[in-house]
């Protein structure tokens, strides 16, 4: 074994030390060995240097081997003392051996150094490396005790009779105690202040099946609400041997869960009140719409009776009296009967819109690229007049009120021919597209346009953005009576336009119209 030691040889007779330094080479030990012969010297030695052994003549003239022994142990220094004497008998050795010395070797029979030194080395590193274990054990121990003592949960380790065998600083200062005072005492009579455990012991449980338990509990000798686990403890072999319990103080989260609590259901209690009431108000709503509609439908049917008897008696009079009348009152004339016209047509238009939900059928599947052909059809007349020309794409088919669809698309067809520009044929493109939940329909046209402003406007019932003496007729009821129709599909209308440039008028509808049926 090749290793380097360093040793100080307390020696006076350099022969002998020669002696030793060629035994321990041959032995395989490279040493670097400083020889001393005097108590200041060795003295010296110790301060300037560190030694792994050190080897000490019992008897010199200047100083001797048990004094050497002695500075050795009065400046703490772990190094192996080994005496190497010619003259040391058994006595002396057994005290040096007392005092503290690792070994002795006779002079006479020095074959016995180098396995002293190789022992004494082994036995200083063992020594060496079971003293860093232990510190290094008592730093992990008061890092633990520090650890233990800081947390701010209330932490007690329990034994299997429920006996506090340790408890943290901060479960002690709930107590009112210092950490040791209640060791030994049971949990629950030093906590709960009761003589048997309680019902919701999570210690018991844990006794019982060795697992971890949790619980909630409100105590008030720890002043509030607690969530409390209790966690096995077992030693190196793996035997139950007790508990880790630890309460963590909920107390705030309980107060800010209670106020929550209280919080959602006075939101809920007033949602409720405020449903009801817009309850009743829809209800209400629903009757004084529904009562309106009664209303205008059967005005407007009721109405219109009395005024074809004025339009028929008008021309009645027109055609026996006209000449009679001169031409200042057949003047007077062709005005009412323009207006009993215009008041004719607006009661029909005010029948139609009511008629939306008075009147609407059940839905079912409406082929709309058929549907807008039959329309056509309906305004060829018009569309050979203005020299139209309508191109649809690809619409697919829908679950709607086809009478209603039907109006729909003529309403906005016939307005899209109608409003054309002056030496212009009309041009009208119908498209479709749809995705997951939505059809998009837009109808676009080359008009006269209108103002952004008149966006909202124009949806609403008899709003004209033309004068009565314009050239394009109309009660202005056709786009409300296409809103109300897309609204009762469950979809929504709007218009884009400029003056000038023609508008876009774009429907959105549900693709599942099943939630809309019936309204």
């Amino acid at each position: 074994m090749n290793q380097s030691i360093s040793i100080l040889h307390l020696e006076d007779d350099a022969a002998d030390a020669e002696l030793v330094e060629a035994i321990l080479e041959s032995a395989g030990l490279a040493c670097r060995i400083t020889r001393v012969q005097t108590c200041d010297e060795f003295r010296e030695a110790l301060r300037q240097s560190e030694y792994d052994t050190i080897l000490g003549d019992y008897s010199l003239p200047a100083y001797d081997g048990m004094s050497a022994l002695r500075l050795v142990q009065e400046l703490d220094l772990d190094v192996p003392f080994i005496f190497v004497s010619g003259t040391m008998g058994e006595n002396a050795a057994i005290e040096g051996l007392t005092k503290g010395a690792t070994d002795y070797v006779l002079k006479k029979n020095l074959s016995r150094l180098a396995p002293a030194v190789n022992r004494a080395l082994r036995d200083a590193e063992n020594r060496r490396e079971r003293k860093r274990a232990e510190e290094e054990l008592l730093r992990a121990k008061e890092d633990w005790e520090r650890t233990f003592d800081a947390v701010s949960d209330l932490i007690s380790i329990l034994d299997k009779d429920y006996r506090i065998v340790r408890m943290n600083k901060a479960m002690a200062q709930r107590l009112g105690v210092t950490p040791g005072k209640c060791v030994g005492l049971r949990c629950y009579e030093s906590v709960h202040g009761s003589l048997v455990p309680p019902e919701f012991c999570p210690q018991t449980l844990t006794l019982k099946d060795g697992q971890e338990h949790v619980a909630e509990v409100h105590e008030e000798r720890l002043g509030g609400d607690f969530l409390i686990s209790t966690t096995p403890l077992r030693d190196e072999q793996g035997v139950f041997i007790g508990t880790v319990q630890v309460a963590r103080d909920i107390t705030e989260r309980k107060r800010m869960e209670e106020e929550l609590r209280k919080s959602r259901d006075e939101m809920e209690l007033r949602v409720q009140e405020r449903t009801a009431e817009l309850n009743s108000y829809m209800a209400k709503l629903e009757q004084s719409n529904q009562a309106l509609q009664d209303f205008a439908s059967i005005a407007a049917h009721d109405l219109r009776e009395p005024l074809r008897k004025v339009i028929s008696f008008g021309d009645m009079l027109r055609q026996e009296s006209g000449e009679s009348l001169g031409q200042s009152g057949n003047d007077y004339l062709n005005r009412m009967l323009h207006a009993t016209e215009r008041m004719k047509s607006l009661l029909t238009g005010l029948l139609d819109y009511s008629r939306v939900a008075t009147a609407a059928e059940p839905f079912k599947e409406v082929d709309l690229s058929d549907l807008i052909g039959e329309v056509l059809s309906d305004l060829e007349v018009r569309v050979v007049k203005t020299g139209g020309e309508v191109h649809v794409g690809s619409l697919p088919v829908i679950s709607a009120d086809p009478t209603q669809m039907r109006q729909l698309f003529q309403n906005l067809i016939g307005n899209a021919l109608k409003f054309h520009k002056e030496g212009e044929k009309p041009l009208v493109t119908i498209l479709g597209s749809t995705d997951e939940q939505w059809l998009r329909i837009v109808v676009e046209d080359n008009g006269i346009g209108f103002e952004e402003q008149y966006l909202e406007k124009i949806f609403a019932p008899f709003q004209r953005l033309h004068g009565k003496s314009s050239q394009y007729e109309g009660t202005g009821i056709g786009l409300a009576i296409c809103k109300k129709i897309v609204e009762r599909h469950g979809g929504s209308i709007r218009a884009e336009s400029q003056p000038g440039q023609g508008s876009t008028f774009i429907i959105r509808l549900p693709v599942n119209q099943d939630r809309y049926e019936g309204v």
